[in-house]
């Protein structure tokens, strides 16, 4: 009927937005992030399974006195049907840039239980995988000098992201794709997909320079990168800037990629933004 079910406010008061969030059907829970608050919170909702209904619950707040000290947001959230248990991609922990995680939060639980930390990547993106693995999808380039990135500086590059194992806490570092943002696991292909936002690729500046944002395939048996996907080529004109690919999501029963794209890149007609639709040419059908 196109009819508001049920809305919640994840902090009365708040101005910042609610930026992602994950369901667990289990429990008939939501996590959702507030990622911009201060500090980052993220906010438990319960679903009436039989109506929809949504009612809020506890807010954990993510600074040092529950559990971590996130110094610049929080990212998309994971649930793991094994464990029971919400995972959470934090930027930054404390005073230094290197310095992220993953962290652990029971269900509706309102102090961190336990961090995963994650050098040298600024966690973004967040799903599970096989084996208890997740993929982080790292938001910041840094170069062979355990520094940011300067595009132009000396040292080079060393995009990557991360498969971290939850239940051992051993981590695999997959070197060749990232910077980005939101990340995808696909179980019908047994690929995990990550956008490249922050490519080292990108284009600077972005109304006029070609580039590329490359959509990056991950193998989830093999923890190895596969293929890069370009999202971005050149915008079709100069009168609006063109932006990068953050998102993706992948149907499961045929293994199409879906890439939300903004307003004027290369690709036809998306001069006001569009959805491009990616084929893995053995898999489709």
């Amino acid at each position: 009927t196109g009819q508001t079910v049920s809305e919640v406010s994840t902090r009365p008061g708040e101005p910042t937005r609610a930026d992602e969030l994950v369901y667990d059907p289990q429990d008939g829970l939501i996590l959702a992030i507030n990622n911009a608050a201060s500090p980052p919170s993220g906010t438990f909702i319960k679903v009436d399974k039989s109506t929809c209904g949504l009612t809020r619950l506890n807010t954990i707040f993510l600074d040092a006195a529950h559990g971590v000290d996130a110094e610049n947001g929080a990212e998309q959230p994971a649930w793991n049907p094994d464990t029971g248990k919400f995972y959470l991609s934090i930027p930054q922990i404390g005073p230094n840039v290197e310095d992220g995680g993953v962290v652990r939060i029971p269900p509706n639980g309102t102090t961190v239980e336990h961090t995963y930390p994650v050098k040298f990547c600024s966690p973004a993106g967040l799903t599970l995988g096989p084996r208890e693995d997740v993929l982080i999808g790292c938001n910041t380039v840094f170069d062979t000098a355990g520094k940011v990135w300067d595009p132009a500086g000396t040292a080079t590059a060393a995009p990557k992201d991360v498969i971290l194992n939850v239940k051992t806490g051993t981590t695999t570092d997959v070197l060749g794709v990232g910077a980005g943002d939101e990340v995808w696991f696909n179980r019908g292909d047994g690929n995990y997909y990550a956008t490249g936002s922050g490519s080292p690729l990108r284009p600077l500046p972005a109304a006029t320079a070609k580039g590329s944002t490359p959509l990056g395939v991950i193998d989830a048996e093999d923890r190895s990168l596969i293929q890069l996907v370009p999202t971005y080529n050149v915008p079709a004109g100069t009168g609006h800037p063109a932006g990068t690919a953050h998102s993706v999501a992948v149907n499961a029963a045929n293994n199409f990629v879906f890439v939300p794209l903004p307003a004027n890149t290369a690709f036809p007609a998306c001069l006001t933004g569009c959805i491009a639709l990616f084929v893995r040419p053995s898999k489709a059908e």
